[in-house]
């Protein structure tokens, strides 16, 4: 972990990720028939947080960006 990286606070990656389970959960009900859009934006914040719960506990820093695929590419390997 890089000398100037976030320290991971358990605390808040847990609140990252039951806010996971929220959008889940809400996409799950929004994607019963008859099935409403908006449960794909569910996912998507789903996945946002997730990722952000992970560079958390990488030790990396969160970011703004909204790109799944950005935000996948720059996790590191592993």
């Amino acid at each position: 972990m890089p000398a100037d990286a976030p320290k991971p606070d358990p605390l808040v990656i847990s609140a990252f990720l039951d806010d996971v389970d929220g959008e889940l959960e809400a996409a799950t009900r929004l994607a019963q028939d008859p099935p409403v859009r908006f449960a794909a934006f569910h996912l998507q914040q789903a996945a946002e947080k997730l990722i952000k719960a992970v560079r958390l506990h990488r030790g990396l820093y969160p970011t703004a960006d909204h790109n799944l695929a950005t935000l996948v590419a720059a996790l590191p390997e592993g």
